[in-house]
């Protein structure tokens, strides 16, 4: 399956530049102490890494350099306890911490015949490629407040890409709504 036109160009035009946290806010929920916990088994939810908005900018140099495309970015997760036999069937009353982040993710744009590229290309990169591009230091970001948070040692796993007979496919991430993870014994 080919890629539709305004996402091709986007992808020959824009060049990944640089990620900026912009923001984490990681915190324990319910009064959960995780070195204390009865439970030892816990699931997580994603929150893929989705496209807020974009602005442009231009280089520091505009009369040399070209504009670069600046897409903020949103991820999270949760922690929650298992379900158990319906004692506690509030999704809410399980979550035992969170984890929400906020990344800026930047593109230096490669003018092709002297034209920028359009809204719909920008719009269309950052619903698809941006996500991907960003998977990386969210994993990373998660991995590192859970050590500090002394959680579970939490390890996402890689975006992989399916290829098909008759050209490259790029498949979404496909996590189960609710992954496990273990507490390390003590």
């Amino acid at each position: 399956m080919a890629l539709k036109a305004p996402l091709q160009r986007a992808i020959n035009q824009l060049n990944i530049s640089d990620v900026t946290l912009k923001s984490i806010t990681a915190r324990l929920e319910n009064d959960f102490i995780p070195e204390y916990a009865e439970e030892t088994e816990f699931v997580y939810q994603i929150i893929r890494p989705m496209c807020r908005s974009y602005r442009f900018v231009l280089g520091k140099n505009s009369s040399t350099e070209g504009r670069r495309v600046v897409y903020e970015m949103f991820a999270g997760l949760r922690l929650l306890k298992p379900e158990d036999d319906g004692a506690l069937p509030d999704v809410e009353s399980r979550v035992c911490a969170t984890i929400e982040s906020e990344f800026y993710v930047h593109y230096e744009e490669t003018r092709i015949d002297s034209e920028f590229i359009d809204e719909e290309c920008i719009t269309t990169f950052g619903a698809e490629n941006v996500p991907m591009n960003l998977w990386p230091y969210w994993r990373e970001a998660v991995q590192a407040v859970c050590s500090r948070m002394g959680m579970p040692r939490i390890v996402l796993p890689t975006h992989r890409l399916k290829r098909s007979a008759t050209a490259p496919e790029v498949q979404s991430h496909n996590l189960p709504p609710n992954a496990s993870v273990t507490l390390a014994a003590k």
